[in-house]
């Protein structure tokens, strides 16, 4: 992926914000990222919901409304309801919307599974865990639970998680990078047997 700064934006972006444009001609495919700064004053990194009687929101629509810089769509929704139904966790403003995807039917074997969540804090805290939901409590793990397609995890074993302290979240996964390093979990989060790991990059 060959990757340059975009320098003519549609709206002037603080110094905690610069968008890359990236190109692989092999694949093909084109990619995105907004590098952020969280320690910038000028940033406010937050997790919205729509607010649409559908909760159909565009993007463009989450800008204007909220004058955000920068918009991202993140999470998973079920489009043939009305409203949609997110699904898996969303929590906002340290309350939970929709709780955690706790476990998943494959190949009619129940799988526990803590997904990959993206999670923000008021002081400016970005990370990526591997979460599950109680109650309204967040609970992450240090690592995924060892799922595999054939080996499904039958219950979550809380004396391995700790509460996770976090200010807005959203399930996001599966994870792609862990401590610096590549580390693809779509088996441990039992995305297998889905059309994910086929789209997901």
């Amino acid at each position: 992926m060959t990757w340059k700064i975009v320098e003519n934006t549609t709206t002037n972006l603080p110094a905690g914000i610069k968008i890359m444009s990236g190109r692989n001609d092999e694949l093909p495919i084109n990619a995105w990222a907004a590098i952020i700064d969280p320690t910038d004053p000028d940033v406010d990194l937050d997790i919205i919901v729509s607010e649409d009687l559908d909760r159909r929101e565009t993007l463009t629509q989450f800008s204007g409304n909220k004058k955000a810089r920068v918009v991202v769509n993140g999470g998973y929704f079920l489009m043939d309801k009305t409203p949609t139904e997110h699904v898996g966790l969303l929590y906002v403003n340290n309350h939970t919307v929709a709780p955690a995807t706790k476990s998943v039917l494959r190949n009619n074997k129940r799988f526990f599974t803590a997904r990959g969540a993206l999670g923000f804090s008021d002081d400016g805290g970005i990370d990526i865990a591997w979460v599950t939901s109680r109650n309204d409590s967040l609970f992450n793990f240090a690592e995924p639970l060892e799922n595999h397609p054939e080996e499904p995890v039958d219950s979550f074993n809380f004396s391995k998680a700790e509460p996770w302290d976090v200010d807005d979240a959203l399930h996001a996964g599966p994870v792609l990078m862990h401590d610096g390093k590549i580390r693809v979990t779509s088996d441990e989060e039992v995305f297998f047997g889905s059309t994910i790991p086929n789209i997901h990059p």
